[in-house]
């Protein structure tokens, strides 16, 4: 008896995903839940003084986007970004990181900090200077579409 129903088990784990996969129509697209993430979205949000903003990006500029630059160029992150608003909540600026997936990114940012901390022994004193909170969010990318026709212009200053 039990030596039937191993038997059935098997034949079923082996006949019904074949059985599934002659369900569907020919050319239909495959089920997106079974697709590969195009990649990850890390956004680090923080809470900053508005009136130091223009010497957080300059110090972010100096010191932090030549590392996370170099990144990209090794293909170790596939983007990066900084972000802010003038209107909005507390939350009013941000870091944006994409990567192939979390493993990725974790190794690129793991070297980035290091890289940071080497320069800049001090960094994170600086840093929090400017912003009092942070929070992270990680993300998977569902769909994408992204240009390869080089950064944006930087808009002129006022």
């Amino acid at each position: 008896m039990i030596r039937k129903l191993m038997m059935a088990a098997l034949a079923a784990a082996v006949l019904l995903p074949c059985a599934a996969r002659a369900q569907q129509p020919a050319g239909a697209a495959p089920n997106p839940q079974t697709q590969p993430s195009p990649g990850v979205l890390v956004v680090s949000l923080q809470k900053c003084h508005f009136a130091g903003m223009e010497q957080l990006d300059g110090w972010w500029r100096a010191n932090a986007a030549p590392i996370l630059n170099q990144l990209v160029r090794e293909n170790k992150l596939q983007a990066w970004g900084v972000f802010e608003h003038a209107w909005g909540d507390e939350w009013n600026w941000g870091i944006y990181y994409v990567a192939r997936d979390f493993p990725s990114f974790h190794a690129a940012f793991d070297q980035f900090f290091g890289t940071l901390h080497q320069r800049q022994p001090q960094f994170m004193s600086t840093f929090e200077q400017h912003c009092t909170e942070h929070k992270d969010n990680l993300y998977e990318l569902s769909m994408t579409e992204m240009s390869t026709g080089g950064a944006m212009p930087m808009p002129a200053r006022p």
